[in-house]
């Protein structure tokens, strides 16, 4: 069952959002190199929710890249 999380971007700081869109982005360019394009039909913003818990607990190395 999903769409039970939903951002309210209004209560959110320019860099909260920043850091968010981020995760999401990030998120859908990974799922496309490594499992195709069809992966990328099941990311909305449950699974992103998900990851940001999972990056809270597990602390992993992280690079930031920024894109045009």
């Amino acid at each position: 069952m999903f769409g039970y999380v939903k951002i309210n971007k209004m209560d959110l700081t320019f860099r909260e959002y920043e850091h968010y869109r981020g995760y999401y982005c990030g998120l859908c360019k990974y799922l496309k190199d490594n499992h195709g394009e069809v992966s990328r039909l099941s990311l909305n913003y449950d699974i992103t929710f998900l990851i940001l818990i999972l990056t809270a607990v597990y602390r992993p190395k992280s690079t930031i890249i920024e894109e045009g």
